[in-house]
C-alpha cells in the first residue's frame, strides 16, 4: 500500500494539474490564490522579488560576492537530497534565538578546525554516550558541565593528574 500512495499522488498530480513543490519551488498561498482567479499578481510577485534580491546584490562587498559565488558551485554540485537537508538545516539555525544561533556557528567553526582524527576521536565518543542509560549520561554531562566551569589553570591541573594516574596504569 505504501508503494501505491506515491504513484496515485503522480497520478492526480498529472490529472488533476496541481503543483508538485519542492524545496526550490517558491510558493505563496496569494500567488497560488491568484493563479486559481486568473490574476496575474504572480509575475508581480516575482518581480519584485527579482528587485529586492537585486538590491541585496548590489549592496554586498566584492568578497561577499565571490563567497556566495564559490557556496553556489557547491551548492549546485549537491544532490537534491543533499540540498534538502541543507535547506532545512538552515531553516532550523534561523529559527534559533540569536544567542543559540551564534553558539552553534562557533560549534560549527570549532568541528572545522579539528583533524580528521579528532573528528572520529569526538564521534566515537558522542555515541558511547548516546548508547549510555539515561542516568549514566546524566552523570557524564554533569561532569563535563563542571568541567568547563573550572579555570584554564584548574582545567590543566586535572588533566595532567589524570594523565599521571593513567600513566600509572
Amino acid at each position: 500500500m505504501r508503494r501505491f500512495i506515491p504513484a496515485m499522488a503522480v497520478a492526480l498530480v498529472g490529472v488533476m494539474g496541481l503543483p508538485v513543490f519542492s524545496a526550490t519551488t517558491s510558493f505563496s498561498w496569494p500567488s497560488a490564490i491568484a493563479r486559481a482567479q486568473g490574476v496575474s499578481s504572480d509575475e508581480d510577485t516575482r518581480q519584485e522579488r527579482i528587485e529586492r534580491n537585486r538590491a541585496r546584490w548590489e549592496a554586498l562587498t566584492e568578497a561577499q560576492r565571490a563567497e556566495i559565488a564559490a557556496r553556489w558551485r557547491e551548492f549546485k554540485r549537491l544532490s537534491p537530497a543533499q540540498r534538502e537537508e541543507l535547506i532545512e538545516r538552515h531553516r532550523r539555525l534561523k529559527a534559533l534565538p540569536p544567542d543559540e544561533q551564534l553558539r552553534m556557528k562557533k560549534n560549527l567553526k570549532a568541528w572545522k578546525e579539528l583533524s580528521p582524527q579528532q573528528r572520529i576521536r569526538l564521534e566515537r565518543r558522542s555515541q558511547m554516550l548516546r548508547d549510555l542509560p539515561p542516568r549514566e549520561r546524566r552523570m557524564w554531562l554533569e561532569r563535563s558541565q563542571r568541567f568547563d566551569r573550572l579555570s584554564p589553570a584548574d582545567r590543566e591541573r586535572l588533566i595532567d593528574r589524570l594523565e599521571r594516574r593513567q600513566n600509572r596504569r
